[in-house]
């Protein structure tokens, strides 16, 4: 049987394994999936407004700067 004494070094030893309090672990953040991210919204709108070739490009960084301001 424990001794109150060896648990709370238990406990206190966990704890201190841990992240801070008010940190999020990677479970509770919320990571966009691969396919919504921004620059993948953008690359998706391109065609959309007519940008289809390789020289749109700069447009497609315009784009995904305005959907970051929206967000």
């Amino acid at each position: 049987m424990l001794s109150l004494g060896m648990a709370r070094g238990r406990h206190r030893e966990h704890r201190s394994s841990q992240m801070p309090r008010g940190w999020l672990s990677l479970r509770q953040t919320r990571w966009p999936a691969p396919g919504d991210t921004v620059a993948a919204r953008a690359r998706r709108l391109g065609p959309q407004l007519g940008l289809r070739d390789r020289a749109a490009r700069g447009q497609i960084s315009v784009i995904t700067r305005e959907l970051r301001a929206a967000a």
